[in-house]
């Protein structure tokens, strides 16, 4: 009893020791202001890493992103519109170069059909008006007509058949030169509506044609059309007549076969591809090339027989037919002075870039 009484005792004076001692003091935080606390350089640690400048231009790019694709939309919508312009330019050139032609490709395989002339035929006639094509006196169509007549009686065959599409052809030949300009006019756009507004066309008809005189190179060109649909024929009867030109016939027996098969000469080609195109002959589409203007719109205008035959020097045509590479020596070849074979004037003809009577349609390689 006695001694619980002493631990008693003894417990109650630790504990009142115990709770005389003072706790030790803790260290409170320093309070935070608030502007340190809403700045953002403040709250972001001294060593994190600086933005770099991907991110800063993809911050551009976003900001102006409605601006950028604005701005790309119009390029391309303006880049649009100057080609939809540019087809343009060049559908009307077509169409004022078909315009001016007298005759339809239908009704050209129609005229050849129902005559189908020979060459043999075709070289008759040259042969009968020789003389008068090497001396470039003019005859008019009423008397080409009969001498026609009578050189395909004596041959066997029958008049003209369908002669009314020559009537046509000739009579828009006639009204062409009498209205003072080329066979063939390098017609644009704006200078064919300047003329049109000028010099509006007359409708007085008539056969005034029938007696008006014309060369009669351009009368057998025309006569050309009622041959037959060989390509290859048609050039030979050409050839034929470019030789008549030069004052060469294959009547002329004195001169023997190798004098009627000379090369001709570059003017005589000219010559030759003009006619071609003046008696719609040529495609529509390969007689159009540009003017040169690119900008704002690209232009276009009607080829001339220059151009048509300016990048072809028979050099080039017997290296390329041949497949032999160019060693540099056929450039130096002047257009002027160069000849141009049998072979030649038919690939210059049949190639794509004169086309003649569309032939370069019909499979062909030759470029």
């Amino acid at each position: 009893m006695l001694l619980r009484r002493v631990l008693f005792v003894k417990s109650v004076e630790r504990l009142a020791r115990r709770s005389d001692r003072a706790p030790p003091a803790r260290r409170l935080p320093a309070p935070r202001r608030l502007s340190t606390v809403a700045s953002p350089s403040a709250a972001t640690p001294s060593n994190a890493p600086k933005p770099s400048r991907i991110s800063s231009e993809e911050s551009f790019v976003s900001k102006h992103f409605g601006k950028i694709s604005l701005a790309v939309l119009g390029a391309l919508g303006g880049l649009v519109y100057t080609y939809y312009l540019s087809i343009q330019d060049r559908k009307q050139v077509e169409q004022l170069v078909e315009q001016e032609g007298a005759l339809d490709p239908y009704e050209i395989l129609q005229l050849r059909h129902v005559n189908a002339l020979a060459r043999e035929d075709f070289e008759s006639v040259v042969d009968a008006c020789a003389h008068a094509i090497h001396a470039a006196q003019p005859m008019t169509y009423r008397d080409f007509v009969a001498l026609v007549t009578a050189t395909l009686a004596q041959r066997g065959r029958p008049p003209i058949e369908s002669g009314f599409l020559l009537d046509r052809l000739v009579c828009n030949v006639v009204a062409r030169l009498q209205r003072g300009g080329p066979l063939v006019a390098a017609v644009q756009p704006s200078a064919a509506a300047a003329a049109a507004a000028a010099d509006p066309p007359s409708s007085s008809g008539g056969a005034a044609y029938l007696d008006y005189p014309l060369p009669v190179d351009l009368l057998c060109v025309a006569l050309n059309l009622a041959m037959l649909r060989d390509a290859e024929a048609r050039v030979a009867a050409l050839f034929a007549l470019g030789q008549a030109m030069e004052g060469r016939s294959a009547r002329d027996a004195a001169k023997g076969a190798a004098a009627v098969s000379q090369p001709l000469r570059t003017a005589t080609t000219h010559r030759l591809v003009e006619l071609l195109q003046a008696t719609d002959q040529l495609p529509v589409e390969k007689q159009v090339c540009e003017t040169g203007t690119v900008w704002p719109v690209r232009t276009y205008r009607r080829k001339l027989p220059a151009d048509l035959v300016a990048d072809k020097v028979p050099q080039r045509l017997s290296a390329k037919r041949d497949g032999v590479q160019g060693t540099g020596a056929d450039d130096r070849v002047d257009l002027a002075t160069a000849t141009w074979s049998a072979t030649d004037v038919q690939t210059l003809l049949l190639c794509r870039q004169v086309c003649a009577w569309g032939a370069c349609y019909l499979d062909r390689d030759d470029d």
